[in-house]
């Protein structure tokens, strides 16, 4: 009986712990550790009932007796009737767990009022060896309660019990009354010595369990970020060799057919190919190196006004050849606003974001603008592509990420949005993806806003 039990308790628990959100776990393991020792006691106690009903039938009236033991089956039975409905209904939270919670404490509260009255129905009409038998059951009664719920209810409930006990032996007077009551009261104190030895081992073993819980949950996010990053890393390095293989050949290419032909137009068109091949080269050098100054912690902002107009002309000369190839057309809306920013780093941001969307948006046009918002001044890339994929928006300024699909070009070292996260955020800025432009993509890069131009020359002058 008491491995089928126990059979049931594991699989009941395993039940716990598959379907219990993280709220309700450490809370559905404490009801657990309690259900799985009261549900051993109920063979325990079942089997007492039993022997009481034989040996107290046409000792007790029957209308005395039978009341009593219908009350105590009910309650002996609401443990195994409460485990079934928890299973039916299935709650999967703390706040679904309290009826349950409220409906088992007043079960013990009843089968505690029950025992306790059962002192003064049974033992007057029993003879004196039966009596004692029953004073025996009653302490062991009183350790397996305290030893299956050790709540401080439950300990009162208890001590109420024992109290009992010892007064019914004070009052009927029996043998050696006084010494035998002393002998209860003993045995009482040391029930609640075990009782707080008990509590607090439990309550260290909920929270341990709770911790490693935690510590296994934050272990398994833990290995997949670091398989993920390791992934990412793979794929960086792949693609570096793969984009940095291109231009050089390109270059030897171009070298070979300045070399060897004759034509000096044509010697001058591969020498112009050469030279932008080693340009893409530096470029991705460039790239490379600029990510790993930041994982280094090696980079430094030189805060200054610059004026946008100078950066966003840059911007356009140097995406333009880009940009007409792909078809896009690529605008800069005037501005005559200064911000306060490194403008070398400031340009590097943009360029990564257009140059982005000019590789991966597969849009039409491709907008740079400006506008004041209070103190700051708030920068825009607009495209009017595919849009940035939903699952690709959480981890779009992370390291290594590359664009999951969505119809999007595969290419790109995963680096570039990252860094210009950080190159921001190294001007006391920020850049963000605002979602609610739904006709392509729409970054926003805020930083402060800097004094006008006549403004800027008296602050250098200063």
């Amino acid at each position: 009986m008491g491995e089928a039990a126990r059979t049931m308790i594991d699989a009941f628990e395993r039940w716990l712990l598959r379907n219990f959100d993280e709220t309700g776990r450490a809370y559905a393991t404490q009801l657990t550790a309690r259900a799985s020792r009261a549900i051993l006691g109920v063979f325990t106690l079942a089997g007492t009932i039993i022997f009481i009903g034989i040996t107290f039938h046409g000792r007790v009236a029957p209308e005395v007796l039978n009341p009593w033991l219908a009350g105590m089956g009910l309650v002996i039975a609401s443990p195994m009737l409460l485990t079934v409905a928890f299973a039916i209904q299935g709650p999967s939270t703390e706040a679904a767990l309290r009826p349950y919670a409220k409906i088992s404490r007043l079960t013990t509260f009843a089968m505690s009022a029950l025992i306790a009255l059962s002192i003064w129905i049974l033992l007057p009409n029993a003879d004196l060896p039966l009596q004692y038998v029953m004073l025996v059951l009653y302490t062991t009664f009183v350790a397996m309660v305290l030893g299956a719920d050790p709540g401080p209810w439950q300990m009162m409930e208890q001590m109420a019990v024992m109290a009992s006990a010892i007064a019914f032996v004070l009052v009927y007077q029996l043998p050696y009354a006084v010494p035998l009551a002393i002998v209860l009261g003993a045995v009482a104190i040391s029930l609640v010595g075990l009782h707080r030895m008990t509590y607090q081992s439990i309550q260290a073993a909920i929270s341990a369990r709770a911790d490693t819980e935690r510590a296994n949950t934050a272990l398994a996010a833990a290995l997949a970020d670091a398989a993920t990053q390791r992934d990412a890393k793979t794929r960086f390095i792949a693609a570096a060799s793969h984009d940095l293989r291109q231009p050089v050949q390109a270059a030897a290419l171009y070298f070979e057919r300045a070399l060897s032909d004759g034509d000096p137009r044509l010697r001058e068109r591969a020498a112009t190919g050469a030279r932008r091949a080693f340009a893409a080269v530096d470029a991705l050098l460039e790239t490379m190196l600029d990510h790993l100054r930041f994982e280094a912690g090696a980079v430094t902002a030189r805060i200054e006004p610059v004026a946008l107009e100078a950066v966003f002309a840059n911007i356009i000369e140097h995406h333009l050849p880009a940009a007409s190839a792909a078809k896009i057309r690529l605008i800069a809306v005037p501005s005559s606003k200064w911000v306060l920013a490194d403008a070398a780093m400031l340009q590097r941001a943009l360029n990564n974001v257009i140059g982005n969307a000019i590789r991966h948006s597969n849009g039409a046009r491709i907008l740079l603008g400006a506008r004041q918002q209070a103190e700051s001044i708030v920068l825009w890339v607009i495209d009017d592509g595919r849009g940035i994929g939903a699952d690709d928006i959480p981890r779009l300024f992370d390291d290594y990420v590359q664009g999951s699909g969505n119809g999007a070009a595969v290419g790109g070292f995963g680096i570039g949005l990252s860094s210009s996260r950080r190159m921001m955020e190294l001007m006391q800025g920020d850049i963000m993806l605002d979602q609610r432009w739904q006709r392509g993509a729409a970054f926003r890069l805020r930083l402060a806003a800097a004094p006008s131009a006549r403004e800027e020359r008296l602050w250098k002058a200063a």
